[in-house]
């Protein structure tokens, strides 16, 4: 019973930071192997910050999942996935074995999980008409995008904020809002 009303205080420190609009990160620790780490950041292009947080849930630390949230400083979803720990780490799907890992190494993940970049930092379109979709190779990355020139190129010309997250190993895709439609898209992927 202790442990869960410490875990209950948590939740609701965290809840309250977030409703203060603390600008610094917020992190609750969760049972089993959760973890979660809030913070403010302005991405939607409003004047309040929205709120990003990053949540590792599971009862192993090896096999936790990892979601992604961003809500709008009003609280409407704006984006959310998951994806299994196992699979970025060591290449392994949810039903495969997976190495045990310490609690601390999600904890790194998990402040870690998110990189928030600006748009201008993205590559250029490549010359002569090819289309960044067949791939970019620069320095062994590879670049893709599911835009088109134009709706590429104007997020790229925003130079607005970006958030960039883990989508499989050696991977990352980045997520900013098109111009056009206000709304948070699939900017481009990279790997390796």
């Amino acid at each position: 019973m202790i442990g869960r009303l410490k875990w209950l205080g948590a939740v609701v420190l965290a809840l309250a930071l977030a409703a203060a609009g603390q600008p610094a990160s917020a992190a609750v620790a969760d049972r089993g192997c959760g973890y979660q780490a809030v913070r403010k950041i302005a991405v939607s292009g409003s004047s309040r910050p929205d709120a990003l947080t990053v949540r590792a849930t599971g009862r192993r630390c090896g096999a936790v999942t990892i979601a992604v949230t961003l809500r709008s400083a009003s609280g409407a979803l704006l984006w959310t996935e998951k994806v299994y720990w196992g699979l970025i780490e060591a290449a392994r799907f949810p039903d495969e074995p997976v190495p045990e890992v310490g609690r601390e190494r999600i904890v790194s993940a998990v402040d870690n999980w998110v990189s928030v970049e600006d748009t201008a930092t993205a590559p250029d379109w490549p010359d002569a008409g090819a289309a960044l979709p067949g791939g970019e190779a620069s320095a062994e990355m590879q670049y893709d995008t599911p835009l088109s020139h134009a709706r590429y190129s104007a997020i790229r010309a925003s130079h607005e904020k970006m958030i960039c997250t883990p989508v499989g190993p050696e991977s990352t895709h980045c997520l900013a809002i098109d111009p056009a439609t206000h709304r948070l898209e699939v900017f481009f992927n990279r790997g390796q």
